[in-house]
């Protein structure tokens, strides 16, 4: 079983009647979001960067933005992108957020899991979470479902080793004594 990473982009929303500058947003965000689906992540961050954001604008640029990041392997700044974008009012925006945050601490976990299991077993402890709040606004999110389900394969796997490392820890101590 493969791990679910469906990280798309939202376009922008503009109608034809708004002004000007929400207009030129709209336009600005969705050429970034071409960006990020040619696989040229750190152009789409410079330029969603140089977007002037609207207020209509804020929540879709803020997770595109996070969208960005992630592709280009900066996770913690996925992270920030994401957890503002999860307190967006778009209910859909938000769940979207959530099943990202997910996938930053899984991808996070999975880099700890040699060095750190503890960090790694809190971090997939935050992205068991995050993927059952999206679900909480996406009852039929499918990859959410499936990256709980590898999530938590993961984690008992990663609590039996250390398990077994402070056994292995304590049977030594005894054994110097």
């Amino acid at each position: 079983m493969s791990f679910v990473c469906a990280i798309v982009t939202t376009p922008a929303t503009a109608r034809l009647a708004a002004n000007d500058a929400t207009l030129d947003s709209a336009i600005r965000i969705n050429a970034a979001n071409a960006l990020v689906r040619e696989g040229k992540a750190a152009e789409a961050i410079a330029d969603y960067q140089k977007v002037p954001v609207t207020d209509k604008d804020r929540e879709p640029r803020t997770y595109n933005l996070g969208v960005a990041e992630y592709r280009a392997g900066n996770i913690d700044a996925a992270k920030t992108h994401f957890t503002e974008a999860a307190a967006s009012s778009q209910a859909t925006l938000a769940a979207r957020s959530r099943y990202n945050l997910g996938n930053c601490f899984y991808s996070e976990a999975v880099k700890a899991a040699e060095q750190d299991k503890s960090m790694a077993i809190d971090a997939l402890r935050q992205a068991i979470g995050h993927y059952r709040g999206s679900l909480a606004v996406e009852p039929n999110h499918t990859d959410a479902r499936a990256n709980i389900e590898l999530a938590g394969q993961l984690l008992r796997k990663l609590q039996e080793e250390q398990k077994q490392e402070q056994q292995q820890q304590e049977q030594q101590q005894q054994e110097q004594q």
